[in-house]
């Protein structure tokens, strides 16, 4: 049946060419020397390497599968603002990074979770292939894996219950996105404490805080969740315009072949991801500016700053007297229409017409 359920995914979803059978899943998972996963690292944004675990294209599109089966097939594109929205405007924000997240992640914290779910031997197999073994020879979530980040969620719940209920009782913010953790208070509140009992629940669950990473910033500092600024808005860093206006400035000075070149030798000198093709600079830009737009659309304004006819919809309203509007950036306005005429003016030289 489980063979059968993910074979429906991949016609349904996926439409991969080859059917996922009960024979196959059971050789995958029955693999013990990692032969289905290339390793490689990349780029850190902080000048060290990630180590990546990558299956195969086979058990690639398996593991979607599984992805599916354990989650469903739901877009999640705006997590990372989720995430960093309830730090917005608060005195003190703290950020922890659990350590090895995913290899800290093994079996024995991974089937309890699916037996809620499912009898033993359906936890064991899918289990089995969405693992792989460590050098100590025991199965822990690969990191690079499309099905690690739904098991992980599965794993964490508990830990989230925690946490969540701790800062609720204490009246703070806390929220996590994947191994960062961040919550935030007032400046009247023991953050220290806060930072000691976050440690001992996590700890406690199994993990351990990279003591390296774990940060406060305060509200006369730039605070940062998950590389975006939350002082009083939501916001991208400086830098990363900068970045954007740089690429467009080369566009419109030297022209789309030499400007492309620029911006390619500086993506795979910085490249944080494990994408196998070479992107377009345009899709770049492209991309660089729908993330400008999501995070600066929702602006956070003093109730007393808004129009009549925005009040008399009557918005939600924090304690600080503050509420979220959606409205349109002109940063983002003047930038996209910047691409826009450049698109035009090189659409022959895009295509390769000329």
């Amino acid at each position: 049946m489980l063979a059968d359920i993910l074979d429906a995914f991949r016609k349904g979803y996926f439409h991969y060419d080859k059917p996922i059978t009960l024979s196959e899943i059971q050789e995958i998972a029955s693999d013990s020397t990692n032969s289905h996963y290339r390793f490689f690292s990349i780029n850190k944004k902080n000048g060290g390497k990630r180590f990546i675990s990558a299956p195969d294209d086979r058990l690639k599109e398996i593991q979607n599968c599984i992805r599916v089966l354990l989650t469903g097939f739901r877009h999640k594109g705006e997590s990372i603002i989720q995430y960093a929205k309830p730090h917005v405007g608060k005195d003190v924000v703290y950020n922890m990074d659990i350590k090895d997240f995913f290899p800290s992640i093994n079996a024995s914290k991974i089937i309890p979770c699916l037996l809620f779910r499912y009898n033993y031997d359906v936890a064991l197999l899918l289990t089995s292939l969405v693992t792989m073994r460590s050098k100590t020879g025991i199965p822990v979530l690969p990191q690079g894996a499309p099905s690690s980040p739904a098991i992980s969620e599965m794993v964490l719940k508990q830990l989230d219950k925690r946490l969540s209920g701790y800062a609720k009782r204490h009246d703070i913010q806390y929220s996590r996105y994947v191994d960062d953790i961040t919550f935030s208070c007032s400046k009247s509140q023991k953050w220290r404490k806060f930072a000691i009992v976050f440690n001992r629940i996590i700890e406690s669950e199994g993990f351990w805080v990279n003591k390296k990473k774990s940060h406060v910033s305060f509200y006369y500092q730039r605070q940062e969740v998950a590389g975006l600024t939350v002082n009083a808005q939501l916001n991208v860093t400086n830098k990363y315009i900068k970045q954007l206006r740089t690429i467009l400035h080369n566009w419109e000075k030297d022209g789309y072949i030499i400007a492309s070149n620029k911006c390619l030798m500086h993506y795979f000198k910085n490249m944080t991801n494990t994408k196998d093709f070479i992107p377009k600079m345009e899709h770049i830009v492209a991309g660089k500016l729908s993330y400008l737009k999501m995070v600066r659309r929702n602006k956070r304004l003093k109730i007393g700053e808004l129009p009549q006819s925005l009040l008399e919809s009557q918005p939600d309203v924090d304690k600080e007297g503050y509420t979220i509007v959606e409205t349109l950036d002109s940063v983002w306005e003047k930038l996209h229409d910047r691409y826009v005429a450049l698109r035009v003016r090189d659409i022959n030289i895009i295509n390769g017409h000329i």
